[in-house]
Protein backbone atom coordinates (compact mmCIF):
# COMPACT_ATOMS: atom_id res chain seq x y z
CA UNK A 1 0.00 0.00 0.00
CA UNK A 2 1.62 3.82 -0.80
CA UNK A 3 2.37 5.83 2.41
CA UNK A 4 -0.02 9.37 2.38
CA UNK A 5 1.63 11.99 1.23
CA UNK A 6 2.51 14.70 3.84
CA UNK A 7 -0.06 17.41 2.11
CA UNK A 8 -2.80 14.44 2.84
CA UNK A 9 -1.92 13.86 6.61
CA UNK A 10 -1.81 17.58 6.38
CA UNK A 11 -5.11 17.96 4.74
CA UNK A 12 -6.49 15.52 7.08
CA UNK A 13 -5.55 17.24 10.30
CA UNK A 14 -6.75 20.94 9.91
CA UNK A 15 -7.76 21.06 13.48
CA UNK A 16 -5.77 20.10 16.34
CA UNK A 17 -7.50 20.94 19.76
CA UNK A 18 -6.31 21.55 23.11
CA UNK A 19 -7.56 22.28 26.29
CA UNK A 20 -7.60 25.66 25.83
CA UNK A 21 -7.63 26.13 22.38
CA UNK A 22 -8.30 25.34 18.93
CA UNK A 23 -5.95 25.37 16.14
CA UNK A 24 -7.46 25.44 12.90
CA UNK A 25 -6.86 26.74 9.36
CA UNK A 26 -7.20 30.58 8.61
CA UNK A 27 -10.63 31.77 7.38
CA UNK A 28 -11.35 35.70 6.22
CA UNK A 29 -12.88 36.51 8.85
CA UNK A 30 -9.80 36.18 10.89
CA UNK A 31 -8.71 39.68 10.05
CA UNK A 32 -9.76 41.87 12.29
CA UNK A 33 -8.61 39.89 15.51
CA UNK A 34 -5.29 39.10 13.55
CA UNK A 35 -4.84 42.79 12.94
CA UNK A 36 -4.25 43.32 16.88
CA UNK A 37 -1.39 41.24 16.47
CA UNK A 38 0.21 41.80 13.11
CA UNK A 39 -0.29 45.83 13.56
CA UNK A 40 1.99 45.67 16.98
CA UNK A 41 5.91 45.79 15.93
CA UNK A 42 6.72 44.48 19.13
CA UNK A 43 5.62 41.41 17.98
CA UNK A 44 5.46 41.34 14.03
CA UNK A 45 9.29 41.77 14.19
CA UNK A 46 10.10 38.86 16.24
CA UNK A 47 9.15 36.76 13.31
CA UNK A 48 10.45 39.35 10.58
CA UNK A 49 7.01 40.34 9.18
CA UNK A 50 6.12 43.33 8.04
CA UNK A 51 3.60 45.59 10.27
CA UNK A 52 0.00 46.08 8.66
CA UNK A 53 -2.52 48.63 9.98
CA UNK A 54 -4.76 48.22 7.46
CA UNK A 55 -8.47 46.12 7.13
CA UNK A 56 -8.29 45.60 3.60
CA UNK A 57 -4.63 44.83 3.48
CA UNK A 58 -4.66 42.01 5.99
CA UNK A 59 -7.78 40.30 4.35
CA UNK A 60 -5.46 40.50 1.21
CA UNK A 61 -2.49 38.86 3.29
CA UNK A 62 -4.91 35.96 4.85
CA UNK A 63 -6.78 35.28 1.27
CA UNK A 64 -3.60 34.98 -0.78
CA UNK A 65 -0.98 33.25 2.08
CA UNK A 66 -3.50 31.55 4.16
CA UNK A 67 -6.88 31.07 3.13
CA UNK A 68 -5.36 30.15 -0.16
CA UNK A 69 -2.50 27.66 1.26
CA UNK A 70 -3.91 26.52 4.42
CA UNK A 71 -2.01 23.11 4.68
CA UNK A 72 0.08 22.91 7.79
CA UNK A 73 -0.79 26.95 9.07
CA UNK A 74 -3.27 27.06 12.06
CA UNK A 75 -4.92 30.28 13.62
CA UNK A 76 -4.69 29.75 17.16
CA UNK A 77 -7.93 30.22 18.75
CA UNK A 78 -9.09 30.75 22.45
CA UNK A 79 -11.54 28.05 22.91
CA UNK A 80 -13.48 30.27 25.80
CA UNK A 81 -13.57 33.32 23.51
CA UNK A 82 -13.85 32.13 19.57
CA UNK A 83 -10.83 35.20 19.44
CA UNK A 84 -8.18 34.56 16.89
CA UNK A 85 -5.06 35.60 18.74
CA UNK A 86 -2.33 34.57 16.95
CA UNK A 87 -0.83 32.38 14.92
CA UNK A 88 1.54 28.95 14.35
CA UNK A 89 3.33 27.29 11.15
CA UNK A 90 4.77 24.30 10.30
CA UNK A 91 7.03 25.71 7.64
CA UNK A 92 10.04 24.17 5.60
CA UNK A 93 8.98 20.56 5.52
CA UNK A 94 10.41 18.24 4.24
CA UNK A 95 8.87 15.20 2.68
CA UNK A 96 12.15 13.28 1.79
CA UNK A 97 13.87 14.21 5.17
CA UNK A 98 10.77 13.98 7.18
CA UNK A 99 11.79 17.56 9.19
CA UNK A 100 10.08 20.62 9.37
CA UNK A 101 10.30 24.10 11.53
CA UNK A 102 7.67 25.95 13.44
CA UNK A 103 7.17 29.34 13.41
CA UNK A 104 4.71 31.31 15.80
CA UNK A 105 3.18 34.74 16.96
CA UNK A 106 1.01 35.51 19.98
CA UNK A 107 -1.11 38.85 20.62
CA UNK A 108 1.14 40.79 23.26
CA UNK A 109 -2.15 40.99 25.70
CA UNK A 110 -1.74 36.50 25.84
CA UNK A 111 2.01 36.19 26.17
CA UNK A 112 3.33 34.79 29.41
CA UNK A 113 -0.03 32.53 30.07
CA UNK A 114 1.67 29.22 28.48
CA UNK A 115 -0.59 29.43 25.64
CA UNK A 116 2.47 29.30 22.69
CA UNK A 117 3.81 26.21 24.24
CA UNK A 118 0.38 25.04 24.23
CA UNK A 119 -0.29 25.87 21.14
CA UNK A 120 3.72 24.33 19.69
CA UNK A 121 3.22 21.40 21.86
CA UNK A 122 0.41 20.07 20.31
CA UNK A 123 1.63 20.74 16.95
CA UNK A 124 5.05 18.84 17.62
CA UNK A 125 3.00 16.32 18.83
CA UNK A 126 1.35 16.69 15.68
CA UNK A 127 4.43 16.24 13.77
CA UNK A 128 6.10 13.31 15.79
CA UNK A 129 2.92 11.14 15.90
CA UNK A 130 0.60 11.94 13.00
CA UNK A 131 3.31 13.85 10.07
CA UNK A 132 6.20 11.56 10.44
CA UNK A 133 9.00 13.76 11.30
CA UNK A 134 12.01 12.87 12.50
CA UNK A 135 12.70 16.17 13.75
CA UNK A 136 11.49 19.50 14.45
CA UNK A 137 12.83 23.03 14.91
CA UNK A 138 12.18 26.38 16.70
CA UNK A 139 14.38 29.52 15.28
CA UNK A 140 15.00 32.48 16.79
CA UNK A 141 16.72 35.74 17.05
CA UNK A 142 19.32 36.80 19.75
CA UNK A 143 17.11 38.21 22.97
CA UNK A 144 14.09 36.13 21.61
CA UNK A 145 14.15 34.51 25.30
CA UNK A 146 10.11 33.97 25.29
CA UNK A 147 10.64 31.53 21.86
CA UNK A 148 13.80 30.18 23.46
CA UNK A 149 12.06 29.01 26.70
CA UNK A 150 9.04 27.77 24.24
CA UNK A 151 11.28 25.53 22.80
CA UNK A 152 13.02 24.23 25.97
CA UNK A 153 8.87 23.96 27.56
CA UNK A 154 8.27 21.05 24.50
CA UNK A 155 11.82 19.43 24.91
CA UNK A 156 13.92 20.76 22.55
CA UNK A 157 17.64 21.39 22.98
CA UNK A 158 19.96 24.24 21.80
CA UNK A 159 20.98 23.22 18.59
CA UNK A 160 23.20 25.97 16.78
CA UNK A 161 24.06 29.62 15.86
CA UNK A 162 23.93 30.93 12.29
CA UNK A 163 25.62 33.93 12.30
CA UNK A 164 23.75 36.16 10.30
CA UNK A 165 21.44 33.90 9.58
CA UNK A 166 17.86 36.32 8.93
CA UNK A 167 17.49 39.34 8.06
CA UNK A 168 15.67 41.35 11.15
CA UNK A 169 12.69 43.34 9.89
CA UNK A 170 13.93 42.58 6.29
CA UNK A 171 17.03 45.40 7.05
CA UNK A 172 19.93 44.09 9.11
CA UNK A 173 21.41 40.39 9.29
CA UNK A 174 20.79 38.95 12.81
CA UNK A 175 22.16 35.33 14.33
CA UNK A 176 19.75 32.80 14.08
CA UNK A 177 19.46 30.49 17.05
CA UNK A 178 18.08 27.29 16.40
CA UNK A 179 16.92 24.79 18.89
CA UNK A 180 15.84 21.22 18.28
CA UNK A 181 14.14 18.15 19.42
CA UNK A 182 14.36 14.30 17.36
CA UNK A 183 11.67 12.10 17.18
CA UNK A 184 13.64 9.56 19.69
CA UNK A 185 13.71 12.03 22.21
CA UNK A 186 10.66 13.19 22.31
CA UNK A 187 8.87 9.07 22.48
CA UNK A 188 11.38 8.62 25.36
CA UNK A 189 9.67 12.09 27.09
CA UNK A 190 6.03 10.15 26.33
CA UNK A 191 7.09 7.22 27.95
CA UNK A 192 8.91 8.71 31.33
CA UNK A 193 5.49 11.30 30.81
Amino acid sequence: MKEKSLKLLLAENQIVETPRLTLRTFRLDDAQDLLKMWSNPKVISLIGFRVRTDIIEMQELLATDYVGDPLGRYVIELKETGEAIGLIEIIGMNNDVKKADLMYALQEEFWGRGIMTEAAQAIVDLGFEKLGFKHMRIGYIKGNEASAKIAKNVGMKHHCIIKDGDKYNNEEFVDLYWSILYRDEWLKSRINF
